[in-house]
């Protein structure tokens, strides 16, 4: 999720990876935003479910390249984050087709465990944003606001008000323009002027 300063190889799998985390969460703006309810979400499922293969293949990637950071990141916030989206929409599907909403006890437990799982996230990207920061300045205030963001979720899901929510929302959307933009900029690499002479 991290900007590098050195050049990856042709084979790095670093901006897929970074297109498909960017084009699911632009996906869930509309949940974000608080556009659709809850039951919503199930629509989330087929778009996780399809990316989730390529990104646990993207992360294998990583690892096998050297990209330890890179893999790291990604396979905690990408294959868990995104994976456990996809499970909350199937299980809105199953009450759905049940014809009844989740038991109040129910979206209590997922309220208290999924603020805990974004404040992991938060302690995770706040550092990493700070390491960001020294090699590339707007790659850091990207991954700070998306680690803010994820503060904000676990405020949120602690019901601390819905202001939260708004935090929250535009910090995974800036991480998200930042990432699709770092992917598409890496197929135009600058080039040495030592090479043109």
């Amino acid at each position: 999720m991290s900007e590098q300063t050195p050049p990856k190889p042709p084979t790095s799998a670093i901006p897929l990876c970074n297109m498909i985390l960017g084009l699911l969460i632009i996906a869930q703006i509309p949940v974000m935003f608080g556009a659709i309810s809850g039951a919503g979400t199930i629509w989330l499922a087929p778009w996780i479910l399809c990316a989730y293969p390529v990104i646990v293949f993207c992360v294998i990637k990583m690892f096998r390249d050297g990209d330890m950071v890179e893999a790291t990141i990604n396979g905690v916030l990408s294959c868990v984050l995104m994976g456990q989206n996809a499970i909350s929409g199937l299980i809105w599907l199953v009450f759905t087709l049940q014809g009844q909403l989740p038991p109040a006890e129910v979206l209590v437990g997922m309220a208290m465990i999924n603020g805990m799982a974004f404040l992991v996230g938060a302690i995770i990207l706040l550092p990493m944003a700070y390491l960001a920061f020294q090699g590339s300045k707007i790659a850091g205030i990207c991954i700070g606001a998306s680690g803010i963001g994820f503060l904000a979720l676990f405020f949120l899901y602690y019901g601390f008000g819905d202001f939260f929510a708004l935090i929250a929302a535009c910090g995974l959307t800036i991480l998200a323009l930042f990432l699709l933009l770092s992917a598409i900029i890496s197929f135009f690499p600058k080039k040495n002027p030592a090479s043109s002479e």
